[in-house]
């Protein structure tokens, strides 16, 4: 493993101008092992997959790594369980499992990014989450240098939440992935309502078809999806905030209410608003757009902007789902 200046540019979804000073890809437990025991330069360090979920500074003044580790292999005790490298896409490993007659995952086709990150914010969509399906992650704790598999209770998974939004010192290195042998198409959901599916790959092809329909094509507009997590509240919460009974959107599951991020932002009046090269979409509320050159700067302060507004307006506080680096 061998430093390099790196232009990041175009590795991360939003396409902020980045550059890192020092740049290391690993590939290997043992490469990486290595690194930490040769190496005194990771005191400031930053872990990278594809940036589909972070937000890139202007520059990384410290050590950025990033796993290039694609492998899809099965485990000894198989029983349609696979160990996935952090390196490997997401979306392609959604066609992989379709592929191989592997179960589960469609419902969370088309979501970008790679496999190490899908845990940290336990990506989800459509009425599943990873959570579901995930046994282990292996990780290189960064503290005590040796490697660790956390089961699924371990990770403390949420709603798009996990131990590893705040525990830092765990590096993913891998996923552990339990899938089904029968395909069973789950349906309840709005989106999916009263469609007739007959295979996992017409799910796959629904499930992307959805998502493109109500996502700005990224190419033209640098986006990195949903930007604000939707708000969970309990009932009382919801019922002692009065500014919140006027909302069309309200979902209640178990004992939680669940409100869209995307309806109190655009009540806000802010649906469709552009300040330095960052707006917000007028396809969808919940998605932020870059155009032209932008920095993590600019960013900040739109998602500061769109915050205070829903604050004011709500007198509640949206939750930014991407990670700024």
């Amino acid at each position: 493993m061998k430093p390099e200046a790196k232009d990041l540019t175009l590795n991360n979804s939003f396409k902020l101008r980045s550059k890192a000073m020092n740049y290391y890809e690993f590939i290997s437990n043992e490469e990486l092992n290595s690194f930490f025991k040769n190496s005194h330069h990771y005191e400031d360090l930053s872990i990278v997959g594809e940036g589909t979920n972070s937000i890139f500074p202007s520059v990384f003044h410290g050590t950025v790594l990033r796993s290039t580790n694609e492998s899809i292999t099965e485990t000894l005790n198989s029983d349609f369980t696979i160990k996935v490298g952090a390196g490997c896409n997401w979306d392609h490993l959604v066609d992989e499992c379709v592929n191989n007659k592997l179960f589960g995952l469609e419902n969370l086709a088309g979501i970008p990014g790679s496999v190490g990150a899908a845990p940290i914010q336990n990506i989800g969509a459509y009425g599943k989450e990873l959570s579901q399906f995930l046994t282990e992650v292996e990780v290189y704790d960064l503290k005590e240098k040796i490697f660790k598999n956390l089961s699924n209770e371990e990770c403390k998974f949420g709603y798009r939440t996990s131990i590893f939004q705040s525990h830092k010192e765990f590096l993913i290195t891998s996923v552990t992935i339990k899938l089904e042998k029968v395909f069973q198409p789950y349906m309840a959901y709005k989106d999916l309502e009263n469609k007739k599916i007959d295979s996992s790959k017409e799910m796959v092809e629904l499930i992307r078809k959805i998502r493109d329909d109500k996502l700005p094509d990224r190419e033209s507009f640098p986006n990195v999806g949903s930007f604000f997590k939707n708000p969970i509240l309990s009932q009382d919460e919801y019922d002692s905030n009065e500014k919140l009974h006027k909302l069309a959107n309200v979902w209640r599951e178990g004992g939680s209410i669940k409100l869209s991020a995307a309806e109190l932002i655009e009540l806000a009046g802010l649906k469709g608003i552009k300040i330095n090269n960052v707006g917000v979409s007028l396809k969808h509320a919940l998605v932020l757009t870059c155009t032209g050159i932008a920095t993590q700067e600019d960013l900040v302060f739109m998602t500061n902007l769109i915050r205070e507004r829903v604050k004011n307006d709500f007198d509640l506080d949206l939750k930014a789902e991407p990670n700024f680096l």
